[in-house]
């Protein structure tokens, strides 16, 4: 009885439903996305048009988002996040049955328009998680999507030859049942909304305020070329294994299925040891050196296995740097400007989602595909620059750190 009931009130805890509903999106994303373009091309555009299709959604994602993260701010994150589920049930259903390109872009808008609204979930852990926890239970959430990427492209593997119907048809099967979890199980946690509505100010829908404060600007400005490297390789991984190895669809899904089943494994053992061993700021800059490493290392080699190794590292930098991220700038605004902080974060991330398709394509289109990691290579210095010289990040450790007792 004891054990049943710890059971229950884990399973009811907001911070489990919000990882469920996480990897359930998440797995969604991935089931399409490494077979996407594949579809597209099918449609009869070119490598460049791919890139632009790929980037529709998060072209108006990137209004979308700050809207949403405002909106959460002023009536509330379940609102919000049922709003964003079910409009992102009905641009896959758009999607599944998509008859021409014309169609099939304008369900990438509608996706684009919804989709980024799930990122709230992460204001979510924000609102439950004391400061000192955030960072790290923000980052359980990476292991959410390792675990979704794990699962999608396999899922995906086996239900592209049924084609794009099947693949669209169970993304939206994904949504709802995240959409049900939301709406009948998870409980309102932004207490701090009703102050503000008392306070007799009016917070615009488009809220830019954070922008004008110094911190929070660099984090952003950080943030955009840290995600611009990294959606340049991870957006067009597949066009990169199609153009490179001829693999086909079914190989290119198992391949990274592989790859992530590596990747929770470091996930499972390393990644706890750099958080022990390092402070938030410290293991963001050292994802950002292994960015480098392996963006590096990308435009030397030229065999499969020597690749899939390259992806994990660079996944494994996803997970210390970009989910870091977040967890960092919740601790740099006040609590009832949450949401507006994480929605301006991921408009930056759709600004990298539009570009690094489009850079990623292009650069396979025009050039040898190994030096298309050059693109990520430049964005990453930059990354690592803004964090050093105009934050004061740095990987290595501080003189109060290394006087202070264990």
């Amino acid at each position: 009885m004891v054990a049943n009931s710890s059971l229950k009130k884990f399973l009811r805890s907001p911070l489990t439903l919000v990882w469920m509903c996480t990897f359930m999106d998440v797995i969604g994303i991935s089931i399409l996305s490494p077979f996407l373009p594949q579809f597209i091309l099918e449609y009869g555009a070119t490598l460049t048009q791919t890139g632009w299709v790929l980037s529709a959604n998060a072209c108006i994602a990137f209004f979308s988002s700050i809207i949403w993260g405002s909106l959460s701010d002023k009536y509330g994150r379940k609102p919000t996040l049922f709003i964003c589920r079910l409009g992102s049930v009905a641009g896959y259903l758009l999607l599944a049955f998509a008859p021409n390109i014309f169609v099939l872009i304008l369900a990438r808008l509608l996706d684009g328009i919804f989709a980024r609204g799930i990122l709230i979930s992460l204001t979510v852990v924000g609102d439950w998680v004391p400061p000192e926890e955030r960072s790290a239970e923000m980052s359980k959430i990476g292991l959410a999507w390792i675990l979704g990427n794990l699962l999608g492209p396999a899922i995906g593997a086996l239900l592209v030859g049924f084609g794009l119907t099947a693949l669209g048809l169970c993304c939206a099967g994904l949504s709802m049942a995240a959409l049900l979890i939301t709406q009948f199980t998870l409980k309102e946690s932004n207490v701090h909304r009703a102050a503000r509505q008392g306070d007799g100010k009016r917070k615009p829908v488009f809220s830019f305020g954070l922008l004008k404060e110094y911190t929070p600007r660099a984090l952003l400005a950080q943030s955009q070329f840290m995600s611009l490297a990294h959606f340049i390789f991870s957006m067009t991984v597949s066009l990169f294994m199609l153009i490179r190895f001829n693999m086909d669809n079914v190989q290119i899904g198992l391949l990274l299925t592989l790859i992530g089943c590596l990747n929770l494994l470091v996930r499972l053992f390393v990644f706890p040891l750099v958080m022990v061993r390092l402070r938030d700021e410290r293991a963001l800059m050292a994802g950002l050196w292994m960015f480098l490493a392996g963006f590096l290392s990308l435009m030397f080699l030229n065999k499969l296995w020597q690749y899939a190794l390259v992806y994990i590292l660079v996944s494994f930098a996803t997970t210390i740097s970009i989910d870091l991220m977040n967890g960092i700038m919740s601790l740099k605004v006040e609590p009832g400007r949450l949401g507006e902080m994480i929605g301006l974060n991921s408009a930056v991330e759709n600004i990298s989602l539009i570009l690094g398709p489009v850079i990623g394509s292009t650069l396979l289109g025009v050039a040898d595909p190994r030096l298309y990691g050059a693109s990520s290579l430049v964005f990453t210095l930059v990354a690592l620059v803004i964090g050093r010289r105009f934050l004061g990040f740095s990987a290595l450790p501080k003189k109060e750190d290394s006087v202070r007792p264990d």
